[in-house]
């Protein structure tokens, strides 16, 4: 039974032992095998996974799988190294492809920003050039506007006068309508007058570039027209004209001109006008030359007495009647307020005598409500070329001097009564005033014991003492009621108007300061001087204490008369004061008489 068991054992030993050995056959064999396959596949795969890893177009392009002998993969090796061949081909073609691309494509983008930078400019352009044109549009509708406003016609000629074109409001205006005179020259449309100014102008124009400008008139319509026309270069061979109508203008300056040459008061010509025509007419041809100086007398005294406006009229009227006297072709002016000449060319000594005397007719017979229109004429005529025309003018200036001493007293003297019958037509209350005045006047005069020519003189100042009041306002002298501080300033003129009017008359000349200061108070409180005491005249000072009585005593409008004694009370109480204390005294003796 051992044995048996033994047998078994042995036997299971055996077993075992082959098995291991088989195990470790295997084991080798398979590692064999391993190291076999790892050196003829596993380490060749490895060694061309890493060669084809090593495969880069953009790195080298050149790049090839190295080909060994005996190498299982060699085979594949070959055929990736000729597909490495072909792509290196491929990508060389590809590099050259994308060169030529890059190139183009940067030949095609430079094309798209210069065809982008032509867009732009023609974008600009359009739209400058749309600008331009509604710049244009505007301009020309302005043109257009400025054509309608103004009053001018605006040609466009070429170098040779040629009408290129014309621009006008009104075609009114025109000589011709614009279709028969467009590509005419001038000088088949204008008068020779006119189109040889024109082309003058136009050539001129064209050579300097400098403005011209002339005048020219044309009939249109019957009616003659005075037009400026002005021309600037405007180009090369154009010029532009424009043509304004002046007629206006012209007449507005020859009116300005006759003005200077005009007096303004009387329609005559003034000294300027004299001046220049004098040197004319100092050739032999106008001999004999007679001057004649005519001189209105009493003009100053007519101003004073019946105020400037009568004064005019008065000039007026001796003005019309030298024009009346004006029938050889000379003329007459006036050279001062009061003073005129006439020149007559070819006029002896006979015909200026005639035409004085013909002066003298018509100024006498000439009417100004009741004043008394007189002038002195003296006249020299010249009848060497040799003497001088001033030495003229100072011959008839001293004629007319001669006349006028006898001439113009005559005429005061005249004026001054019709001063005082005028002022007693006014206000029939002043009449009765004045001549109350002078009797009262004359009355202290005797109680003073003055001489009987004193008296006199004193009575005809009482009856000249208010002349002045001819100045005044007939509604003031005969209004009713109380003045107004205005009108009453008025009426306190009164004196210095009157020593005016008799300070021009000879004859009368010495009661001016009388007339002047019979409203003075002894006071020093008067007007219009505000002197005292004896430095008012004693005419003046007489006058004055008659003056206060008479108004008294005398009916107003505005309030009742007072009595003698009531007014003799007042003229006592004021001597001293707005009275001379001496001549009260003497007034008081009249009534002690009585």
């Amino acid at each position: 039974m051992f044995n048996s068991i033994g047998s078994e054992n042995y036997y299971d030993k055996q077993w075992k032992n082959i098995l291991i050995i088989s195990v470790i056959f295997l084991v080798g064999l398979l590692l064999i095998m391993f190291l076999i396959q790892n050196k003829i596949i596993i380490k060749p795969a490895y060694t061309l996974e890493n060669d084809i890893k090593q495969i880069s177009v953009t790195d080298n392009i050149n790049y090839r799988l190295e080909e060994l002998k005996r190498d299982p993969f060699e085979n594949i090796r070959k055929a990736v190294n000729a597909r490495l061949a072909q792509t290196e081909v491929y990508f060389r073609d590809l590099l050259e492809s994308k060169d030529e691309l890059e190139s183009s494509n940067e030949e095609l983008i430079a094309a798209m920003n210069q065809l982008k930078a032509y867009q732009e400019e023609i974008e600009q352009n359009q739209n400058d050039l749309l600008e331009s044109k509604l710049l244009l549009e505007k301009s020309q509708k302005r043109n257009a506007a400025i054509i309608n406003v103004l009053p001018d016609i605006i040609f466009m000629y070429d170098s040779k006068g040629v009408f290129i074109d014309c621009q006008t409001n009104d075609e009114a205006g025109l000589v011709l309508s614009k279709d028969l005179f467009i590509g005419k020259n001038i000088s088949e449309v204008m008068p020779p007058d006119i189109s040889e100014k024109a082309i003058m102008s136009i050539t001129k124009t064209i050579a300097t570039g400098q403005l011209q400008k002339f005048e020219y008139n044309i009939n249109i319509d019957g009616s003659e027209r005075t037009y400026e026309a002005r021309m600037v270069k405007s180009n090369d061979n154009e010029v532009l004209a424009i043509s304004r109508d002046i007629t206006s203008e012209k007449q507005e300056q020859e009116y300005i001109l006759k003005l200077t040459y005009k007096d303004q008061l009387t329609g005559l010509y003034n000294r300027r006008y004299y001046e220049e025509q004098i040197e004319k007419l100092s050739g032999s041809e106008f001999l004999p030359l007679a001057i004649m100086m005519v001189d209105v007398n009493g003009l100053k005294l007519t101003n004073d007495a019946f105020g400037h406006h009568i004064g005019d009229e008065l000039l007026k009227k001796v003005a019309k009647n030298l024009i009346s006297c004006d029938s050889k072709g000379g003329f007459a002016c006036r050279v001062g307020g009061d003073e005129f000449l006439m020149v007559f060319p070819n006029t002896d000594e006979k015909e200026a005598e005639y035409i004085v005397d013909k002066l003298y007719g018509l100024v006498s017979a000439e009417r100004l409500e009741n004043i008394v229109i007189s002038i002195s004429a003296g006249w020299q005529v010249r009848t060497d070329e040799n003497q001088s025309i001033r030495d003229t003018l100072i011959k008839a200036e001293n004629h007319m001097f001669r006349k006028k001493i006898v001439e113009s007293q005559s005429m005061r003297n005249q004026t001054v009564n019709i001063i005082m019958q005028t002022l007693s037509e006014k206000n029939e209350r002043e009449k009765r005033h004045s001549v109350e005045v002078a009797k009262w006047a004359k009355e202290i005069g005797v109680s003073m014991g003055l001489s009987v020519q004193k008296v006199k003189e004193i009575e005809l100042a009482g009856l000249l003492h208010d002349i002045g009041k001819i100045a005044i306002k007939e509604d003031i002298l005969n209004k009713p009621g109380k003045l107004t501080e205005e009108e009453y300033d008025e009426i306190k003129r009164h004196p210095e108007s009157g020593y005016h009017i008799l300070k021009s008359v000879d004859e009368y000349s010495s009661l001016a300061q009388c007339v002047l200061e019979h409203h003075e108070r002894f006071d020093g409180k008067g007007y219009p001087k505000g002197i005292k005491g004896s430095q008012i005249s004693l005419i003046a000072r007489i006058i004055a204490v008659a003056d206060a009585f008479e108004a008294m005593i005398a009916q107003r409008p505005y309030r009742k008369s007072l009595t003698e004694e009531m007014a003799i009370e007042e003229i006592k109480k004021n001597s001293n004061t707005q009275f001379d204390p001496e001549v009260v005294t003497a007034f008081l003796k009249i009534f002690d008489k009585s």
